[in-house]
């Protein structure tokens, strides 16, 4: 291929795929009552919402309590608060009975889970610290919230006609209902189920319209969907609303990566380690985007930062991996690649590396068979229509090469690479001008490459004298022969030119 191996591997936060491991014989049951005395402002509405919050609390700390028994989340290494704050994205809890008088609400619900399935989850999402944060962070807004409420409803107490008082603990219910929503957005985003993550978060935003990071959480979900302008646009919300937010940030980083605007992704990347230096996701990010500037040296930088702050993140592996290759060092590359399959053999990333992996070897069968399962995983993966692209050019399949580098630049309008590959695909098949066109489209879009546009000059040399062009063929050509093309070279010696 004519890239390096970031330039094939997409850096993302994908949502993790779970496979259950039925080793526990049994679904575990636990129940939980609350009662909840309701003020004269609540409804039987906010009483259900805040008795709701507060059962699932209690039902996920003794679903907590029991897997932390487990020896294999022991090994985990993690507090019960970390494995109640997990769970939170992997269960749902269920109203089974509920009773209101007007004046004081009663709740029953339960968790029905199987532990050995919960355990692996735990260890998935304890593994993947993206998914881990977002679900810490809506632990945190709910806490902070029912601290809100009790303190209102304390002070209504005694000033119980205080409009304002009133109308901020009205306001501080729809808050917490708004984060409950945002939760049950991860959770469904975890379980793979996107467009209904999107429609919880955007119930949450219509709770509470400066919802920062429901704003940042959709637009990433908006990206593994498709749509960028509408990515774009929530993440330029989050970062209008939230400033000072590292993961806005690297959402939008990242969704610029996707993009292949590799200036503006650098912009954000860095502005979010200033924020958060130590944000691992931020490091790969930004060591992907250094890649595909081929700054390497930058990258492994970033890679080993990030394996540093997360040892069990795989897209770090990945990351140093392709600065490795990038930096010519072959069997570390191959060792680091082992390693984030290791840690996540299911991923979209994981299933690219392969699929290059294959390239290399000359499995050119098995290496489609993974790249198209990491598409059937994020399919508005530019990267991954570029890999089949080029495989489709190494079996000289000139017209199928052509179609799949189609969707690579639908998505991604400014991916040189695809670009470069398509004027090529086109050149056998003796559209010219298609192959003029694209190739300069990529020597425009990035005109720095000197590895890479010493080739293309070749080819636009080849084009233009095909259509009886030749003195813009000459120009081509000397253009490959001063950036050191042996081919080009020759061929203007042999016609007595001076390069």
């Amino acid at each position: 291929m004519t890239s390096t191996l970031a330039r094939i591997i997409l850096f993302s936060f994908l949502f993790l795929l779970f496979i259950p491991n039925l080793t526990f014989a049994e679904t575990k049951t636990f129940i939980k009552e609350y009662t909840y005395q309701a003020s004269e402002y609540d409804s039987k509405v906010s009483c259900r919402a805040l008795a709701l919050e507060q059962v699932k609390r209690l039902l996920l700390e003794e679903l907590g309590t029991y897997l932390e028994s487990q020896t294999e989340v022991k090994n985990f290494q993690m507090t019960k608060d970390q494995i109640t704050t997990l769970t939170a994205g992997i269960v749902s809890a269920e109203r089974i009975e509920e009773t209101w008088d007007g004046k004081v609400y009663w709740l029953k619900a339960k968790i029905a889970a199987d532990p050995q399935d919960v355990v692996d989850k735990v260890n998935s999402l304890h593994k993947d610290l993206q998914n881990a944060r977002e679900l810490e962070e809506a632990r945190k807004m709910l806490k902070e919230q029912f601290a809100e409420i009790e303190k209102l409803k304390n002070e209504l107490k005694t000033d119980p006609t205080n409009e304002k008082k009133i109308a901020q603990y009205m306001k501080a219910i729809e808050g917490m209902n708004a984060v409950e929503m945002f939760r049950k957005g991860i959770e469904l985003s975890i379980s793979g189920k996107l467009p209904e993550a999107i429609n919880e978060l955007t119930d949450a935003i219509h709770k509470n319209p400066q919802y920062a990071l429901a704003y940042a959480i959709r637009g990433h979900l908006y990206t593994k969907l498709g749509k960028n302008d509408n990515a774009i646009e929530d993440s330029n919300k989050a970062i209008e609303l939230d400033p000072n937010s590292a993961f806005a940030y690297v959402g939008r980083s990242y969704i610029y990566f996707r993009l292949r605007d590799y200036e503006k992704g650098l912009i954000d990347a860095n502005r979010a380690i200033e924020l958060d230096p130590n944000y691992s996701y931020a490091y790969v990010i930004r060591g992907a985007l250094f890649s595909c500037i081929r700054n390497h040296e930058r990258q492994m930088e970033d890679a080993e930062k990030a394996i540093k702050l997360s040892p069990d993140n795989a897209l770090a592996y990945l990351c140093r991996s392709d600065a490795h290759f990038g930096l010519g060092n072959k069997i570390r590359a191959y060792l680091d690649m082992k390693k984030a399959i290791n840690l996540d053999p299911d991923s979209a990333e994981v299933y690219n590396v392969r699929g290059l992996f294959e390239y290399t070897q000359g499995n050119y069968e098995e290496a489609l068979d993974y790249t198209n399962r990491a598409i059937k995983l994020d399919p508005y993966n530019a990267q991954a229509y570029h890999n089949i692209g080029v495989l489709y050019l190494r079996k000289k399949d000139y017209s199928q090469a052509v179609i799949e580098l189609n969707r690579a630049i639908d998505i991604a309008p400014k991916y040189s690479h695809a670009y470069a590959n398509r004027g090529i695909a086109y050149f056998p098949l003796g559209n010219y001008k298609q192959t003029i066109s694209d190739l300069n489209t990529a020597i425009k879009l990035d005109p720095n490459d000197d590895k890479i546009n010493t080739v293309l000059y070749v080819v636009l040399g080849n084009a233009h004298y095909k259509i009886g062009n030749e003195e813009q063929a000459i120009r081509d050509w000397k253009s490959a022969a001063k950036l050191g093309n042996k081919s080009a070279q020759t061929l203007l010696n042999k016609k007595g030119i001076e390069w």
